[in-house]
Parts: structure tokens; sequence; C-alpha cells
């Protein structure tokens, strides 16, 4: 089956190529506790540096003025995490897009675009213990840039990325007893001015599930809950599941399927999501 994510997976295995053999000291070793976690889930460590890149493929419709939108897009993105100290950590992203937009009319658009930028930085406000910690609770505040190209003739809600300067902030709270893990977090993204609008506010509630059988391989269960404010907005929940794997020290390799379980008060309707992705410690 053709799930538009093929073109990353050389990518992937550079990646993979190009970590180190021999880490100078491995993330398990740093935190002391052997979950797997991919870029941005993982517990601080001083002086710790993740790379990632993860690809995303999905459909969804809109309807809006003029008749029916459709969306086919792969997205893709890099991202970078430094913790400075156990307690700190920053978090750099760069997405960018390959879009195939399907008009009313039944003209289609192909097209490349940058997504917004988006950087944050966390703190860790609670942890039970320094190596190890069972429980850890998590803060974070960022900025997402409007760097996203915009397409002429073409609804807002199908941009790569939101067009407006964003603030995010939100908390999670991770728990680790190997071999289980569990994440529930809580994002709220508050638009500024925009380019040409300026978007409603969105909150996003996530929750996960990881069961790591062996020490190279686990399994996890997810869901996502996205409000949109105002009058045009509405709420979605997104069902999941995948996998992941280290094949090799310092290698975390993730794939999952989501789907949309409910929708309601939206002009979009999203269908399944695959995602595929590498984290890499340097």
């Amino acid at each position: 089956m053709n799930v538009g994510v093929r073109p990353l997976l050389p990518l992937l295995g550079l990646l993979v190529a190009l970590s180190p053999t021999r880490a100078r000291a491995c993330g398990t070793c740093a935190v002391g506790d052997p979950t797997l976690t991919t870029l941005g889930s993982g517990q601080p460590a001083t002086g710790r540096v993740r790379a990632g890149l993860v690809a995303r493929h999905h459909r969804e419709t809109l309807r809006a003025a003029g008749g029916r939108w459709t969306l086919q897009q792969e997205r893709y993105e890099l991202g970078l995490v430094w913790t400075p100290s156990a307690r700190w950590k920053l978090q750099f992203t760069l997405p960018f897009a390959y879009q195939r937009i399907g008009h009313p009319n039944l003209a289609r658009t192909r097209r490349w675009s940058w997504g917004d930028v988006a950087a944050r930085v966390g703190t860790v406000l609670y942890r039970d213990r320094t190596l190890g910690p069972r429980h850890l609770l998590v803060g974070a505040v960022g900025a997402e840039l409007p760097t996203t190209s915009r397409p002429r003739n073409v609804p807002d809600e199908l941009y790569a990325g939101s067009a407006s300067w964003d603030l995010t902030g939100g908390l999670s709270y991770l728990f680790f007893a190997s071999p289980w893990s569990m994440l529930l977090g809580t994002r709220l993204v508050a638009p500024l001015a925009g380019l040409e609008h300026r978007p409603a506010p969105a909150l996003q509630v996530l929750g996960g599930v990881q069961w790591q059988p062996l020490r190279g391989l686990g399994g996890r269960l997810s869901a996502q809950i996205r409000h949109e404010f105002g009058a045009g907005g509405g709420s979605l929940l997104r069902l999941g599941g995948g996998v992941v794997v280290a094949p090799a020290s310092g290698v975390v390799l993730h794939a999952q399927l989501t789907a949309p379980a409910w929708q309601t008060g939206r002009s979009r309707r999203e269908g399944f999501a695959v995602e595929i992705g590498a984290t890499v410690d340097l």
C-alpha cells in the first residue's frame, strides 16, 4: 500500500547510518531508565542532544466557499532537542510539506511548502528523584513563526501552517515504571496577529501508554483531542497505535497509525494518518 511516506525511508536510513556507533554516554545511562522515548518525550539529562526526523501522511476534506476541497499531504519535521541541565529543555522544529490539493472545479495543485518554525523551552516542575524518576511534571512555553508560504485561491485551512504568530504553552505528566510508561499532556495555542487573518485559539489534550516487553521493542496506544474555539471551531478525537524499536544504541525508530474516532462542529473532515520517524542521540 502506498501511504505517501516512502520518500522518507532513505532519510531514516541516513539518520541511522550517521548515528555514532559508540556513544560518549548513552541516553539510557544518563537518565537511569531503559524506557524507549522519541524526540521531545525523553527525560532531561545534562548535556543530552537529540535529533529527529518524522514524516506524516494524511488526507482530509474541507467544505468551504466554492464547494468541496481535498488535501493529501506528506509533512516532514526536522527536530532538535537540547537539555543543558537536568531541569531545562530547548526544542526546535522545522517542518515542510508536499501537498496535493483538489479544487471544487476538479483542478489540482501540487506544491512544496514550509510549515511554521517552532521553538519551545521546557522546565521540570517536579520529579520524585534525581536518577531514574518515576514521576515527572514538565511545563513548556514557546512560539510558532509564520514561515509557511500561502497558495493563492486556496482556503486558509489548507495552508501547511497557520500563517500567524502563535504563542504556545502546556503541561505534561510522564510516568515511568518499566515495562510500562505513560504520557498525559495539554497544549494551548494562542494566535496573535496573522499575516492575513487571525486563527482561533486551540486546545490539545494527548494521552499515551507504552508497553515495552523487550529492551529494544515496545508497543503504544494513544488518544488525542483537539478543540478549536470560535464560531468555525469544533472538536476532533483521534485514536492510534504503533510500535517503537531501538535497532542500535542511541537510535529509536517508531511507526504509528491514527484514525478519527469522533468529529463535530468542523468544516473539515480528517482521515487516517500514518507516521514514521527516527530519533538519534548525538
